[in-house]
């Protein structure tokens, strides 16, 4: 049994030692007043192939402890290794050893658990046939097969937590994070994640488990770390820690009540009297061996006769309070969940789980091994664009504005006669530019992608692989300029039916989008840097707004020679001005190699600032805090 007031009999740094934790703490700031410690100096170690369980309530510290190893925040003070590792200095090779399932399950809900394995199987370097073959051992461990091709929204929470633990073990990591892995399971559902565990650690995964569950504690982990109040008070197996500070209780049931109240008072058991429950007495007692056969020889020189005697061993409830002074609130239990596959037999579990944490074939030399920035912005990309096409309710309005916008402009106002005197006589040349900087503002999809990510706990899942930062933010805002191009081509094409005749051709209708498309990657960036900043899907979309107020003091409804008093003056310093102008020569006048290098330069400096001030936001957002 170790102790926190007892560091030396903590288990030596040694080859068998996976995680090293030393004076732990953590530190949040409080507004207006003294910061919080979450962490206040936790030392630990953890040997190769064990289950260590953190046991306590919530708020002690046991998911702030997971966040710091995971390398999702940084300690206040002192330090912990991972295999070898320092997560404060190496959190790239840290990131490379583990696989963390936090509380927040983290799912993309409109993938397949096939896609969601093969994904993750491919941002881990692997080939597609070795992310193929890898979902198939993991769907076969979790029990999912039958499920496999089902959009994870469809899932119970046990599948969930299932396939969660699934996409932690793709790279076959050295060390397993489960943070409260069945909180709000019912009973069945819990048990079954229980022996995917053990079926993990009997095929030499490391496992740190935290939890609020006594039972869980007591039927999984090989040691126990108590931890109350940011402390760890007791470390040790769960029945080092049961014959140390807890004692066994030895009840007799007499006669009566009275019988029972009278041997309580007059008979003491290792100094100590009995408690009584009608006719039952107890007492507690640290040695039973001894304490026992002293009892009833007492009981037979006084001629008391009893009716039953029973032994119990002590809880680690009984534990938990003899340290802390306090029990564990019991934690959520879900009603039953339709479970679709009968779990496998131990033995069978255990097969399953040593081949899928041994190295084989293919995969092995990848595992460990992130794919190429340029290759990891694609498989993001990838999966956003597929989510889009799987959601039309969400990505269809954003598609339908700019015709929105062209037919109040154009069908109602495009015949009128000062319409018709605007920009040559060609309304609809006119307008088109209008139009796409309108529905650029369709580029905030990126902030809005990113938050639902932030929400569902994705983002935080990705933050704990060895991804770019770079690919992240590309990604976004790459989905953000998708949908601009795309409203951009529904647009010129509608526009072209309602008399739209460019100057300059195709070539000059490629240079408008282009154009177009500077000013929404603007947008984009600018969505995602509110999305990370606030996390907040209303305040990301809202941050688009910004721009209408641009539009509406730029030449974007009439030309500029119509334009007067301060709006005149306003619009010389708009950025959207100098993209209209540039955008409307190329529909209405031809190529003017001034008149565009200006446009370009304004766009592309707009979307350079944007995109710059969107992967400092990302940085500092995604970073360790």
């Amino acid at each position: 049994m170790t102790t926190a007031q007892h560091p030396a009999t903590v288990p030596e740094t040694g080859a068998d030692t996976v995680i090293d934790v030393v004076d732990l703490a953590k530190d949040y700031p409080a507004k207006g007043g003294e910061a919080v410690h979450a962490l206040a100096g936790v030392s630990f170690r953890v040997r190769r192939g064990e289950i260590f369980g953190l046991l306590g309530p919530n708020g002690a510290g046991k998911s702030t402890t997971v966040r710091l190893l995971a390398t999702l925040a940084t300690p206040t003070a002192g330090s912990a290794r991972i295999a070898g590792h320092d997560t404060a200095a190496q959190g790239e090779a840290v990131r490379r050893s583990i696989g963390v399932a936090l509380q927040e399950t983290g799912l993309a809900e409109l993938m397949t658990a096939r896609e969601a394995l093969c994904h993750t199987g491919r941002l881990w370097g692997m080939t597609t046939e070795a992310a193929a073959a890898r979902a198939v051992e993991l769907l076969e461990l979790i029990g999912l097969e039958e499920a496999a091709d089902r959009l994870v929204k469809t899932y119970s929470g046990g599948m969930k937590r299932r396939l969660d633990l699934a996409l932690a073990l793709v790279h076959r990591p050295e060390v397993l994070f489960l943070d409260e892995p069945t909180n709000g399971l019912d009973p069945v559902a819990r048990r079954r994640v229980w022996d995917q565990v053990r079926a993990l650690r009997d095929a030499g995964t490391t496992v740190l488990l935290t939890t609020q569950y006594l039972e869980e504690a007591d039927q999984l982990a090989d040691r126990v770390a108590i931890i109350d109040g940011g402390r760890i008070v007791a470390e040790g197996t769960p029945d080092e820690l049961k014959r140390a500070h807890a004692a066994d209780t030895v009840e007799l049931v007499l006669a009566d009540e009275d019988a029972a109240r009278s041997l309580a008072a007059d008979v003491l058991v290792e100094g100590e009297a009995g408690r009584t429950t009608g006719a039952r007495v107890a007492y507690a007692v640290r040695n039973p061996d001894s304490a026992v056969p002293e009892l009833l020889l007492t009981l037979h020189a006084r001629s008391v006769r009893h009716h039953g005697l029973r032994i119990s061993r002590p809880s680690l409830d009984d534990v938990f309070i003899a340290l802390t002074g306090h029990g564990l609130a019991p934690g959520e239990s879900a009603d039953p969940e339709p479970e679709e596959q009968a779990a496998p037999t131990a033995d069978r579990l255990r097969s399953l789980a040593e081949a899928a944490t041994a190295p084989q074939g293919e995969s092995a030399p990848q595992a460990r091994s992130a794919a190429s920035p340029l290759t990891q912005t694609w498989l993001l990309l990838r999966r956003l664009l597929r989510e889009a096409l799987r959601n039309p309710a969400a990505t269809a309005p954003n598609l339908m504005i700019g015709t929105f916008f062209l037919f109040v402009y154009d069908g109602l106002l495009g015949g009128s006669a000062a319409a018709q005197t605007s920009g040559g006589g060609n309304y609809a040349n006119f307008l088109l530019p209008t139009i796409l900087l309108f529905t650029s503002l369709s580029g905030g999809a990126a902030g809005l992608t990113l938050v639902q990510d932030i929400e569902a706990g994705h983002l935080k899942r990705q933050l704990t692989m060895p991804l770019s930062r770079t690919a992240l933010m590309t990604s976004f805002t790459a989905i953000g300029a998708i949908m601009v191009l795309a409203q951009a081509v529904i647009v010129t094409l509608l526009s072209l039916t309602l008399g739209m005749s460019p100057e300059t051709g195709l070539p000059g209708l490629l240079a408008v989008f282009g154009l177009a498309l500077l000013w929404g990657l603007g947008i984009a960036g600018y969505s995602a840097a509110t999305a990370v900043i606030t996390g907040n899907a209303a305040a990301a979309q809202a941050a688009t707004l910004i721009f209408f107020p641009l539009l509406f003091i730029s030449p974007a409804l009439m030309p500029a020679s119509e334009l007067k008093g301060w709006i005149e003056v306003a619009s010389a310093a708009n950025p959207a001005t100098y993209l209209l102008e540039s955008m409307r020569g190329l529909l209405n006048e031809g190529w003017d190699a001034g008149q565009l290098a200006v446009g370009v330069g304004v766009g592309a400096g707009f979307a350079a600032l944007m995109l710059a001030w969107a992967a400092t936001a990302v940085k500092r957002g995604t970073s360790r805090v």
